[in-house]
């Protein structure tokens, strides 16, 4: 018999993988407000999703990818985006 609860994890996982995608295709195509939209859905089921903190709009990213950080301080490519979006505020 399977578990529900893996069942369900499965598909959040799946759920948020589409999400996510849908939001790089919005912006790719320079619907930036959609994208952004999709981004937050993302960031809902996934507060520490690195890849949606790092395409947000750069103050949002700073404040998003400091609080998720020290749960994966070692994570090179957090501290690189934490950079680009720094860069960026100027």
């Amino acid at each position: 018999m399977e578990n529900p609860t893996s069942q369900t994890s499965d598909r959040d996982v799946a759920d948020t993988r589409a999400l996510h995608e849908r939001a790089l295709a919005h912006q790719r195509a320079g619907r930036l407000r959609d994208a952004e939209r999709a981004y937050e859905h993302v960031l809902q089921r996934r507060p520490n999703h690195f890849d949606a903190l790092q395409t947000q709009r750069p103050e949002r990213a700073v404040e998003l990818i400091a609080k998720a950080l020290p749960q994966k301080p070692t994570l090179a490519a957090a501290h690189n985006h934490l950079t680009k979006a720094l860069l960026d505020l100027g």
